[in-house]
């Protein structure tokens, strides 16, 4: 998880004057959450299996597929 940038956006929103408590969700679209694909793990990976990955993340960030927060 992306915890570094929950807690940047956070701290940057406290300074402007734009925090207001809650709940805030940091998913894919917020660069919350990601995976890693780097020379440790290509070799399990194959570029299709990466491409499929990467179309089905931009539909999960565009809305066209719907990820249960609960």
């Amino acid at each position: 998880k992306n915890v570094d940038i929950s807690v940047y956006d956070t701290i940057k929103e406290y300074i402007d004057g734009k925090f207001a408590g809650g709940i805030k969700i940091f998913g894919l679209k917020e660069s919350g959450v990601s995976f890693v694909y780097n020379e440790n793990n290509q070799k399990w990976i194959t570029p299709e299996i990466y491409q499929k990955i990467m179309e089905l993340k931009e539909k999960i960030i565009d809305g066209e597929i719907k990820i249960p927060i609960e």
